[in-house]
């Protein structure tokens, strides 16, 4: 019967959904705190929307580090091994961002290793959905899991500010290790990003930049056009007490599956238990908006999986092979 409904939803013999929906936001109005969004600061609605009364509207002034009015902020959902995200955006036609090969921040999905304040940028995980020039980009950063004892630095030395021994690449390190680039590249894919915070915090990410420049200004790939986009995170298996790194990470574009990667490394055997379970729109320019610019954000889902239907395959079950 399992491998029945599997066929049947590939092959699009009937409609099904294996998707939990934790929450949607249609940004109608900006009452979002009667609708489960914390540490709200304000927020705009414009009357350029997808459907329904309105959009979520962001404007960085020139110069602004954040969206001028404010924003929606956090929600918590239901702690879950994976996470699937879907909006519509949208931006101005002089849009160009940061201007720089880092930020803006817009969307952010952190875990059950955290509190529902942790500043985003400092934490046990935060994984990044954002835009880099025109380009898509997905990001991970897990500086609180950082091993001091041995520091991978961007220019791949290797330096211990602890003055402990035999610090190379390799250093026996432990589960008790990032996930991303200060302990070393796990997984596969990614490049990766490690340098000082503080005193003593290291910053360690992981990023993904898709080649297709989706954010263009014409053709298919317009940013000043309505742009569905889903993302997909789901956790990496731990075995005999070991992170393996067979997570999952999925973004699509107006239905194109833009990113695909099943080698990711979320977690390691110290946070065997981490699940996702809180998604905030924080869009953030740490260096200013270099211009005034907009972006805009309707139709917000935030659940398990993607919606499997007729004419969507459905995300396979890991170990799941069906030729």
């Amino acid at each position: 019967m399992f491998f029945a409904a599997i066929f049947v939803g590939v092959f699009g013999l009937a409609k099904c959904s294996l998707a939990e929906t934790f929450f949607e936001e249609n940004f109608e109005n900006t009452n979002f705190s009667s609708r489960g969004w914390y540490d709200v600061s304000g927020g705009s609605i414009s009357t350029d929307r997808v459907e329904g009364n309105g959009s979520f509207e962001c404007r960085f002034d020139q110069g602004g580090t954040g969206c001028a009015n404010g924003g929606p902020g956090r929600h918590l959902f239901s702690e879950s091994e994976s996470v699937y995200l879907s909006y519509y955006v949208k931006y101005s036609d002089n849009y160009i961002g940061s201007g720089l090969s880092y930020h803006p921040h817009e969307f952010h999905v952190l875990t059950n290793k955290d509190s529902m304040w942790i500043g985003p940028a400092g934490t046990h995980l935060t994984m990044y959905v954002e835009r880099n020039h025109q380009k898509p980009r997905l990001a991970m950063q897990d500086m609180l899991n950082v091993d001091t004892n041995c520091i991978r630095r961007n220019n791949d030395t290797w330096y211990s500010p602890t003055g402990a021994s035999g610090c190379s690449e390799n250093y026996p390190f432990t589960e008790q290790r990032s996930v991303a680039s200060c302990n070393g590249l796990a997984g596969i894919s990614g490049s990766g990003d490690c340098f000082q915070w503080d005193s003593t915090h290291w910053y360690s990410s992981k990023i993904w930049n898709s080649d297709v420049n989706c954010f263009g200004n014409s053709g298919k790939y317009n940013q000043n056009d309505w742009n569905r986009v889903e993302v997909y995170f789901q956790m990496n298996s731990i075995q005999d007490g070991i992170g393996v790194p067979d997570g999952v990470m999925r973004y699509w574009f107006n239905g194109e599956l833009i990113m695909n990667y099943s080698d990711i490394l979320y977690k390691t055997g110290a946070n065997f238990d981490m699940k996702f379970n809180q998604f905030i729109i924080a869009p953030y320019i740490g260096d200013g908006s270099p211009v005034l610019q907009y972006m805009w954000i309707d139709d917000l889902i935030v659940g398990t999986s993607r919606e499997v239907s007729d004419t969507t395959p459905p995300l396979m079950p890991k170990g799941l092979n069906i030729s």
